[in-house]
């Protein structure tokens, strides 16, 4: 029996910490032994899941990072330059090996929040002489700071001169942060694994892991959680209209320039503009997150704002829709759209992030160039103008590719197989 630990600086119940929990799944499912360290807090107790921080940790975590965002303004928030002084973090590795129940096989590390640096990462190593496969949720593990990088090839290039910063020197901090990474890396016995192609194109460009093995792995997502239910009951259930075709769209962090909302309501608005009063009236949008009020004035359809939608709950909403809009333009996912397709909900969305693995055009879904609006509105149109024979079609295209790319048991096999080739 394999035995795993999951090391992670998110909390597995809650946002995109389903991921941590999903993967823990489906290495139970495969008949692993998994165990996950996080270094957040929970009320929630399992056996096979340690929190190292206390409520008042926790709480003390979140006045700081509260204080520490008034300084933002001397950030392009674009970047995302998020933990960008690595020397902050404090937690020693020991103190994380310690709460080991068992020596692993092998250890897992995702979503890096204030959590373990490529240091921590070395001595865990040295200490366990297990190989770490380091699972990126974004593109943070690459650079020097950003998480995001746009058309930046400071990761390239040893980084500095880094235009999140509004820096014009080369030994900024990003480059020491670069650097440091690089060191630890090369030293480390460690695995980059990216959740996309998209992610992974950018990953064969890193200066940090260009002499380490880089794979891909799409992130898992619970079957048995995420699949198809009776529409009707879905409408009814979140108080949609029943005869109308409805597009979705939502994020806790709509404002963000990376998700491209306004790109989303630009493309609503030429779809409108192009299309008859007829057609125009069976359009009905609905979308969740944090709505800035000049955003819900220029949506042209009509529409309904959710509240906030729990991890759960998105079950109901992607099989109460007709077709998933991500409109975002830098993601190394985002999983709503494995979610929304393991219910065999079509999506439309740019070319970027997990898009570029799971819409296959006109069978699962339909694809637009970055910020081309345009093209974006005429997908979610050609969606509504097939019969109702090519849509059931395409929910089942959408619901087997999910399936056999992104279930827990295609997660956990393409694990081991990874794990059989280090034995090997």
């Amino acid at each position: 029996m394999k035995k795993i630990i999951i090391l992670t600086g998110v909390n597995p119940y809650k946002g995109s910490g389903a991921v941590v929990l999903d993967l823990h799944k489906s290495f139970i499912m495969s008949g692993c032994q998994s165990h996950i360290i996080s270094n957040t807090f929970s009320y929630k107790v399992d056996e096979n899941i340690i929190f190292l921080k206390s409520f008042f940790q926790s709480q003390f975590v979140r006045v700081k990072n509260r204080i520490l965002s008034f300084f933002d303004s001397k950030k392009d928030a674009k970047y995302s330059m998020i933990d960008l002084d690595l020397s902050t973090r404090k937690l020693s590795y020991r103190k994380v090996v310690d709460k080991f129940p068992f020596k692993p096989d092998y250890i897992i590390y995702l979503f890096e929040h204030n959590f373990l640096t490529e240091e921590d990462l070395y001595h865990i190593g040295e200490i366990t002489k297990a190989p770490i496969y380091h699972y990126m949720a974004d593109l943070g593990p690459m650079t020097g700071g950003c998480h995001y990088f746009w058309d930046c090839e400071g990761y390239i290039n040893k980084c500095g001169n880094c235009p999140g910063i509004y820096s014009n020197k080369e030994n900024d901090i990003t480059h020491h942060n670069l650097m440091f990474r690089k060191k630890y890396v090369d030293k480390t016995n460690i695995f980059a694994i990216a959740g996309s192609s998209w992610q992974h194109k950018k990953l064969l460009q890193s200066y940090v892991y260009k002499d380490k093995p880089k794979h891909k792995i799409l992130a898992p997502i619970d079957e048995n959680l995420f699949t198809s239910i009776d529409k009707l009951s879905a409408r009814k259930s979140l108080g949609l209209p029943i005869n109308k075709n409805i597009i979705y769209s939502g994020s806790v962090l709509l404002t963000k320039k990376r998700k491209g909302f306004r790109e989303f309501v630009k493309s609503l608005n030429y779809l409108y503009e192009k299309n008859s009063t007829a057609f125009n009236d069976t359009i009905h949008v609905v979308y969740s997150g944090n709505i800035p009020k000049d955003f819900i004035n220029d949506i042209p359809f009509s529409n309904t704002i959710l509240p906030y939608i729990d991890y759960k709950e998105l079950v109901m909403v992607y099989n109460a829709i007709d077709i998933f809009a991500c409109s975002s333009l830098q993601e190394a996912g985002p999983t709503m759209i494995n979610q929304s397709m393991m219910c065999g909900t079509p999506v439309v969305s740019f070319r970027m992030g997990v898009a570029l693995d799971l819409i296959d055009e006109g069978v699962t879904g339909y694809l637009a160039d970055i910020l081309d609006i345009k093209a974006f509105a005429k997908g979610i149109q050609s969606y509504f103008l097939l019969s109702e024979k090519d849509k059931d079609k395409m929910s089942i295209n959408c619901k087997n590719l999910a399936l056999s790319r992104s279930s827990l048991s295609s997660c956990s096999k393409n694990f081991i197989e990874l794990f059989k080739n280090y034995t090997l």
